[in-house]
C-alpha cells in the first residue's frame, strides 16, 4: 500500500462492489473500463481492500454470450478483484452479503457498471465522513427526496400527492435516502436488510415494473439506524479531502485532483447497459413515485428532512465545519425512526 496519507487507517477501507448481468460483454466492459482502472492505480488501493463483481445470470439455451465470465477472469489482478456468480438476475443481490464471503471489511462501497468511479480522494472523504460519525447509517454522494403536494391525500394513500426527486450535486446534508452510486454502508446493515421479517419488501422490488431495490434499502437504513442518509457531493468531498491533507502537514501528499478520470463510456453504451428500458419515459417517474410511496407505507411513514438538525445540515460549511470538530453535538445525529436492533 503508498502510504502517503493519513485519512483512514487499513482496517477501515472499504470492499467496493459492482454487479452486472446477461451477457459477458457487459462484465468485460466493466473490467476493463472501471476495475481495470481501479486495481492500477495506487491511489484507490489506499482506500479499497477488494473490488467484487456481481455476475447475475440470464439464462439463454440458444445464445452463448450469455455465458458468465470463466473463473480466471480476474487473475491478472493478483487478488485486487474477484468474481462472484449469481443464479439469479435479481437487483437485490448486490445487498445480499452471503453472496460475497468472506469479506475482507465490514465496509461496503456501491459502484455502477456503467460509469466512471469517483476519483480515490473523494471516496476517501467519504469513508472517512462515516468512520466520523460511528460508522451507522448511510454515506453518499447524490440525495433523493420525497415531494408530498398534499398532506391530506397522502394521508388517504393517494399516490398522486407524492413524488420522489433528486437533490442532484447540491448542498450537502441529510436526505432520506442517496442513490446507490458511491453509497457507503456496512456489511451488518445489508445483513439486517435480508432478514426472512423483510420478505414481503424483498418481493415488492422483484415484482415491481421499476424493481426499486435502492428506494427499499434506502428507506430501510433511514429505519433501522434511525438515520437520515448523509450526503457529500463531489465539490464538497474535495474540501473534506484538502483540509484533511492540509491537516496532516504530510509534505508527501497531494490535494485532490479533480481531474483524475476520465468518463469512459459513451452514451450508447451507458445505453446499452441499462436494466430497465423504461427508464426516461413518462411512465417511469410515476412508477418510481409509487414504488416510493409503497416503501413509505410499509415502514409507517417518512422522516421530515426540512425539520430539526436537518435544516442546518443542508449547507457545505455546516457539515465540513462539523466533521473536523468544532461542534460535537453533531456527531448525534436526529433520530428519524425507532432504533431497529440489528442482529
Amino acid at each position: 500500500m503508498h502510504k502517503y496519507n493519513a485519512i483512514i487507517t487499513k482496517d477501515q477501507r472499504a470492499t467496493a462492489v459492482l454487479m452486472t448481468y446477461g451477457t459477458i460483454a457487459r462484465a468485460i466492459r466493466a473490467k476493463n473500463n472501471i476495475i481495470h482502472l481501479m486495481c492500477n492505480d495506487y491511489r484507490y488501493e489506499n482506500y479499497i481492500a477488494e473490488i467484487i463483481l456481481i455476475f447475475n445470470v440470464v439464462n439463454s439455451p440458444t445464445d452463448s454470450s450469455f455465458e458468465p465470465p470463466p473463473s480466471n477472469f480476474f487473475d491478472e489482478f493478483q487478488g485486487k478483484a474477484r468474481l462472484v456468480i449469481a443464479k439469479t438476475n435479481d437487483l437485490l443481490n448486490r445487498y445480499n452479503m452471503s453472496l460475497l464471503q468472506p469479506l475482507k471489511t465490514s465496509l461496503i462501497l456501491l459502484l455502477d457498471d456503467d460509469d466512471t468511479p469517483p476519483p480515490a480522494q473523494e471516496i476517501a472523504a467519504r469513508i472517512y465522513v462515516w468512520w466520523k460519525l460511528g460508522g451507522v447509517g448511510t454515506v453518499g454522494i447524490q440525495g433523493r427526496s420525497r415531494i408530498i403536494y398534499s398532506e391530506l391525500s397522502f394521508s388517504q394513500n393517494c399516490q398522486s400527492a407524492y413524488s420522489i426527486s433528486y437533490t442532484g450535486h447540491g448542498p450537502s446534508g441529510c436526505s432520506w435516502f442517496a442513490l446507490p452510486t458511491g453509497l457507503l454502508f456496512s456489511s451488518q446493515l445489508a445483513q439486517a436488510f435480508f432478514q426472512p421479517i423483510h420478505s414481503q419488501l424483498h418481493n415488492f422490488v422483484r415484482k415491481h415494473i421499476t424493481h426499486p431495490d435502492d428506494f427499499a434499502f434506502g428507506a430501510f437504513a433511514a429505519w433501522a439506524t434511525g438515520r437520515p442518509s448523509i450526503v457529500i457531493p463531489p465539490h464538497t468531498a474535495q474540501k473534506i479531502y484538502n483540509h484533511l491533507i492540509s491537516y496532516s502537514r504530510q509534505p508527501q501528499a497531494q490535494l485532490m485532483d479533480t481531474n483524475q478520470t476520465q468518463h469512459f463510456f459513451t452514451n450508447d453504451e451507458q445505453n446499452f447497459h441499462r436494466r430497465l428500458g423504461m427508464a426516461g419515459s413518462f411512465n417511469w417517474h410515476f412508477n418510481r413515485a409509487w414504488a416510493g410511496f409503497w416503501i413509505e407505507r410499509y415502514f409507517d411513514g417518512g422522516p421530515s428532512e426540512n425539520d430539526g438538525p436537518c435544516r442546518s445540515l443542508n449547507s457545505d460549511d455546516y457539515l465540513t465545519g462539523h466533521i473536523f470538530g468544532q461542534n460535537s453535538s453533531f456527531l448525534q445525529l436526529p433520530n428519524w425512526r425507532p432504533s431497529f436492533k440489528l442482529v
